[in-house]
């Protein structure tokens, strides 16, 4: 005869219809509470004329006392898995699962998980789920972002009696990616497009871009850990509209658009060329005419010590090739930029030489 211990119930009235197996296994499952503990007291496995091999191949009673709980999980903007014990497993029957949204002034467990057993639906309008004896969980779905829900689960069947579970929740805030759209290492035929935050719920990234207002349509998809990408072949000059779509693991997209521009293409001054008139005039001629240009801007400027800070500048229309300078000091540095839409181009100079000797001289690039 082998020996153990198992609680036994100290109170009469529990004695009358629970046995000792049926408090051993009680105990072993946790379906009592603690607040059970002091009804119970040691006793040997002798007393109940069985081996401990017997003892614990006896099978367990029928589940009138058993833990029943339900819990949350997986909770995102929209949805939530409730998880419980299948306690109609192998009985005839089904779970109905209502749920709702919690009244004013409710109460949930913030994070999106949590455990109960009072059975409620918030007061609210509810959705009803029917799932069958042998399941376990149901995916609950149309959620409302940063909302508190209460949902319940009650065991029918004509064999037995349960209690009904309840739990609630409070599912995700809606997801704002990207919030912010910025652009940068703008050029002639490229820009970097960069956005953020980068959020675990995404997927990947769906970059959309066209010339305004009617150019063709382009796109890119990069991948959920990139928050950058390089526009490239676009055309100079030019406005562009770049979305930028977050796809999400849930089906949902949200977008944000920004416009850019492209640099100006602006040619540099090709050639110039100075020749000496006289002793204080230089005729000053160029190569230009590129597609943009909308003109030039003439500098000299003194260079002897005898003529320090004597400087004079101005403006020629995109036709002119040539101009004369008139009481130029000698050395003077004369200077020709082309001149754009958005910025001046890179210029030429030389330096005026009133040498008897030299009539003409200048810079090609």
């Amino acid at each position: 005869m082998g020996y153990g211990s198992v609680w036994k119930p100290k109170s009469a009235c529990l004695h009358g219809w629970l046995s000792e197996a049926e408090a051993f296994f009680a105990v072993m499952s946790s379906s009592l509470s603690p607040s059970f503990s002091h009804f119970y007291e040691i006793i040997q496995l002798s007393s109940l004329g069985l081996t401990i091999n017997e003892f614990l191949f006896i099978p367990p009673p029928t589940e009138i006392i058993r833990a029943e709980r339900i819990n949350v999980r997986d909770v995102s903007t929209n949805s939530a898995t409730l998880q419980w014990r299948p306690v109609l497993s192998g009985l005839q029957g089904y779970y109905e699962i209502r749920f709702g949204p919690v009244a004013t002034g409710g109460t949930g467990s913030s994070g999106g998980s949590g455990t109960g057993t009072s059975p409620s639906t918030g007061g609210s309008h509810y959705q009803r789920l029917v799932q069958a004896a042998d399941s376990s969980n149901a995916r609950l779905t149309g959620l409302k972002p940063d909302t508190t829900y209460t949902a319940t689960l009650t065991p029918e069947s004509n064999e037995q009696a349960f209690n009904t579970l309840s739990v609630t929740f409070t599912t995700q805030p809606e997801v704002l990616s990207p919030s912010t759209v910025t652009i940068s290492e703008s050029g002639e035929t490229s820009v970097r497009v960069s956005w953020g935050p980068l959020q675990p719920e995404v997927t990947s990234y769906y970059i959309e871009y066209s010339a305004l207002p009617r150019g063709k349509l382009h796109a890119i998809t990069v991948a959920r850990t990139q928050n950058s990408t390089l526009l490239r072949d676009l055309q100079p000059d030019t406005t562009y509209l770049v979305t930028v779509t977050a796809r999400h693991a849930s089906g949902k997209e949200k977008a944000m658009s920004v416009k850019v521009c492209t640099q100006e293409v602006t040619p540099a001054l090709e050639d110039l060329q100075l020749t000496t008139v006289g002793s204080n005039s230089v005729q000053v001629d160029w190569k230009g005419s590129v597609p943009g240009l909308r003109g030039y801007w003439v500098t000299w400027e003194g260079q002897h010590s005898s003529d320090p800070g004597h400087r004079s500048s101005f403006y020629l229309p995109p036709d002119s090739l040539s101009t004369r300078l008139t009481h130029v000091p000698p050395s003077a540095r004369v200077c020709v930029s082309p001149i754009y839409k958005t910025s001046r181009g890179e210029g030429l100079c030389c330096t005026a030489q009133f040498h008897s000797d030299a009539f003409a001289y200048g810079y090609q690039s």
